[in-house]
């Protein structure tokens, strides 16, 4: 058509102008912008690094067990026993340690939701002390998890003796009824109100 098309003054195609369009020189960030960027993703539980909301993992099995044995641990619930004379005593069922600890906890960070994850399964040793003699046992917790521990449910639990035949017939029934009591006045029901108590907290943790 007799135009000229040479590097420098050649027409522009509508393609061309529109990658031009795209390609302008975009604003830097400013100091305080930046800043408040940083803060949002740290309350949304991010690092500051992790600007894309990535997916991002913090262990917290170390605290979570630590935290647990010390919620846990040292719980006492009475229990009324019968001594040699025939005598109904009110003595106290003491947890003594957790034992078998297994599991993990974490926090992830991910699409910009914060999600906290544990997992885990022990044994509650307990103890009774009373008329000279020891009993002792475990309540076992076989799932501790997020799944598990929602709102007001109760953690199952199974109930272990190590030498039930130091307690005698009726004070077995005794020493049962209060280990599974789901109530405040149970083991079962203080170590439930225990676990809720430490993912009440963990929840609340960044």
């Amino acid at each position: 058509d007799g135009r000229k098309t040479t590097f420098f003054n050649r027409e522009l195609s509508e393609e061309d102008k529109a990658l031009l369009k795209d390609n302008k020189p975009k604003q830097v960030q400013t100091t305080e912008e930046i800043a408040e960027q940083e803060r949002r993703l740290r309350e949304g539980g991010a690092s500051a690094w992790n600007q894309g909301g990535t997916f991002e993992e913090k262990t917290m099995t170390e605290w979570a067990r630590k935290r647990l044995k010390e919620l846990l641990v040292g719980t006492q619930v009475s229990v009324p026993v019968q001594d040699s004379d025939g005598d109904v005593l009110s003595d106290d069922i003491t947890v003594t340690d957790l034992t078998d600890l297994d599991g993990d906890a974490s926090i992830t960070f991910t699409r910009g939701k914060r999600r906290h994850i544990f997992d885990f399964n022990f044994n509650a040793s307990w103890k009774l002390d009373f008329d000279g003699k020891t009993i002792t046992g475990s309540l076992f917790f076989p799932d501790v998890s997020g799944d598990v521990v929602q709102d007001d449910e109760l953690v199952e639990t199974e109930l272990r003796w190590s030498n039930r035949d130091k307690a005698g017939p009726g004070n077995e029934d005794r020493i049962k009824s209060v280990l599974m009591d789901c109530s405040e006045k149970g083991l079962h029901g203080a170590l439930n109100r225990a676990i809720h108590a430490f993912a009440a907290e963990f929840r609340e943790m960044n």
